[in-house]
């Protein structure tokens, strides 16, 4: 993965990332993350986030499920304020 700025790869780093590409039999494909002003920490995120949903082949246990009840159900009594 290279990531550039919004002014994109000039000449010479575009040839040389087709190169190193060429030399290992890799595809180069260009995408955008959009036109938005993004921080490079979250263009991580999102390449990381994306490239997961790709190529992530792993097995995964199913997520835990939550309850949606706004009721607390720990061990413990809710105390209440005298005369309430």
């Amino acid at each position: 993965v290279v990531v550039g700025d919004a002014r994109g790869l000039t000449e010479d780093e575009e040839m040389a990332v087709k190169g190193a590409a060429r030399e290992v039999g890799a595809v180069v494909t260009r995408v955008s993350l959009g036109g938005e002003v993004l921080f490079a920490s979250h263009c991580v995120v999102l390449v990381n986030h994306y490239l997961d949903k790709l190529w992530h082949t792993c097995a995964n246990p199913p997520g835990r499920t939550y309850s949606t009840s706004t009721r607390t159900t720990a061990a413990r009594p809710v105390r209440r304020a005298a005369g309430a």
